[in-house]
């Protein structure tokens, strides 16, 4: 179909280690985001659709650990699944 395209995004890291004396730690994890646009020209306007999905597998993970300068640890989750559409019209 002309105007369509697809994306497809995987990233995935690593254990991590957390602590100072990297006695802790994070497992690995991955997360597959995916996308849709169709693109098309009407009545002298561009029109522009998008549908994206943000961690289709739902998959939970740790994505952050940062020490904080007095010595905590915070533990970050990916984010759920989402998904999110707009349209866009070129005037």
């Amino acid at each position: 179909l002309k105007g369509l395209a697809a994306n497809a995004l995987i990233s995935a890291h690593g254990k991590k280690l957390v602590s100072a004396d990297n006695a802790r730690s994070i497992p690995g994890g991955a997360q597959l985001d995916l996308g849709l646009r169709y693109a098309y020209a009407g009545s002298g306007q561009r029109v522009t659709w998008r549908i994206n999905i943000e961690n289709a597998t739902n998959r939970e993970a740790w994505r952050e650990a940062p020490t904080q300068p007095w010595g905590g640890i915070y533990l970050f989750p990916t984010p759920a699944r989402a998904v999110r559409a707009s349209v866009a019209v070129d005037w």
